[in-house]
Parts: C-alpha cells; structure tokens; sequence
C-alpha cells in the first residue's frame, strides 16, 4: 500500500493546457483512454491561502488499481497540479483531509524559476 503527494507544473503554452478548462478535459481524455473502466468525478473547489478557490478532479481505480485526486490552481504562467493517489481506496479516504490542508495551504512565489537549468516564465 502506497499513499503519495506530488506537485507538477505546466506552461500555459503548452496546447492541452491552455486554460484551466482545456487541463482538466485533458487529464480526463487520458485517463479515459488510459483506463476505460475509471471513475472520475469532480471534487469540491477548495480554497487555497490567497482566497481563490480552485477545483478537484478525483480519477477512481485505474487500470492499475490507483485512486487519484488532483487541484488544479491557475496562475498565470502556469497550471500548477497537486495531486494525491494512493493503490488503496481506505488509505485514499483516510488521507484526503490531509491533501485538502495542503491545497488550502498552497502559495504561488513567482513566475521566475532558477536552478539547474533557470528559465523565465514571465515571456
């Protein structure tokens, strides 16, 4: 049994994820096609520490038996996903309040990123 967290980010350019909307019917095209018996559902939007409220896609025993939920928070540079899954649905559940404090204690820094390979968001 596995639980995890992961952040994952993404350019706005890029054409799957050109705007919020376009993230999420993308992740769900791929998980669909991916995985035909899935379940996916749409979570509650939750608040993040700026006040903005941002939605919860919830991606239900994949093909490899994996229960998934990710937020989406726009900024605007980039569509940064937070994503929680588990391999166990009761662990899934157990720690689902736990992944809602981490959305809602969520804060976006800046649109410049430096370190092995620096590169600039802001063009």
């Amino acid at each position: 049994m596995s639980i995890s967290d992961f952040f994952h980010s993404t350019t706005v350019s890029e054409p799957s994820y050109a705007t919020l909307k376009d993230a999420i019917k993308s992740d769900q095209k791929d998980f669909q096609e991916k995985s035909p018996g899935i379940t996916i559902k749409s979570g509650k939007m939750i608040p993040i520490a700026s006040g903005k409220k941002v939605p919860v896609q919830q991606f239900l025993k994949d093909r490899f038996g994996n229960y998934e939920a990710v937020a989406y928070v726009d900024e605007e540079k980039v569509i940064v996903l937070l994503a929680h899954s588990s391999n166990n649905l009761k662990e899934y559940k157990k720690s689902y309040k736990n992944f809602e404090k981490l959305i809602q204690s969520y804060r976006f820094f800046d649109n410049v990123i430096e370190g092995d390979r620096g590169f600039d968001l802001t063009h």
